[in-house]
């Protein structure tokens, strides 16, 4: 090798050494680097607000009671519209809370037998627009938590479906008399680091107004009138929860 090659080979080593700053620990492999982004990109973001859109399905039930009725509660399926959007922040690793504005879809359906020749069923929901408050306990860095929360809904769009001999007759409402315009209530949520999520959820406050109601059967128009002194909704959801991620730079404490 040539004086003139070990020169150059000598300046060029000279300015790699330079440019690393004296630093022996240049760099994590490629790799590394690729999954310390991704997991940058799903972590939970501490001390700072961050949004999450949410859909469920909803499984709900009732304990309902009318004078001179015997009431049967059936499950209610209830599959859209469930919209929630979420407001998140988290105190430290293991606290947070979390707020926001929900959408959904709520009711109860119910069989009367009035005597031995009339029994229907009955079909109530009203769309709920409600504002939840959760304290979230658990791994808020990677999602797992549970979270204890309550929520104020205004019960404004009212429906009911009647159904009498293979037959039925429908009615809806803005904000109608025949629903409680307003209903606090309690949930649980247990959330894991995809997203799914279980919820429980009890109304504080009947359903339905303690008053007289009056129905309409199908085709005969016989008129019924059921007198509701007790309407206690709950309800089990099965749902997700979305994230918009937003990777952030590496810095050097990442590297």
């Amino acid at each position: 090798m040539t004086k003139k090659a070990l020169t150059y080979l000598f300046f060029l080593a000279l300015m790699s050494f330079g440019k690393e700053s004296f630093s022996f620990d240049f760099s994590l492999p490629a790799d590394s680097l690729i999954k310390k982004k991704r997991e940058m990109r799903n972590k939970h973001p501490l001390h700072r607000f961050y949004g999450a859109t949410g859909a469920e399905l909803i499984f709900s039930f009732a304990d309902v009671r009318a004078d001179s009725m015997t009431v049967t509660n059936k499950v209610r399926f209830s599959l859209f519209p469930h919209i929630q959007q979420q407001a998140h922040y988290n105190f430290s690793k293991h606290i947070g809370f979390y707020t926001g504005l929900s959408l959904i879809n709520v009711g109860f359906k119910n069989e009367y037998q009035l005597n031995d020749t009339i029994n229907f069923e009955l079909r109530q929901r009203s769309m709920s627009l409600g504002v939840p408050l959760a304290l979230k306990l658990g791994n808020m860095e990677k999602g797992n938590y549970v979270a204890f929360g309550c929520s104020a809904e205004l019960m404004f769009h009212y429906k009911y479906k009647l159904f009498y001999q293979n037959e039925k007759i429908k009615y809806k409402d803005w904000f109608s008399e025949e629903v409680n315009l307003f209903n606090p209530s309690l949930f649980v949520d247990f959330r894991n680091k995809s997203g799914g999520y279980i919820r429980f959820k009890y109304y504080l406050n009947n359903f339905l107004p303690v008053k007289n109601s009056v129905y309409f059967l199908p085709e005969s128009m016989l008129q019924i009138s059921v007198s509701h002194t007790q309407s206690m909704l709950f309800y089990v959801s099965v749902g997700s929860t979305f994230m918009k991620k937003k990777p952030r730079k590496l810095t050097l404490d990442d590297v």
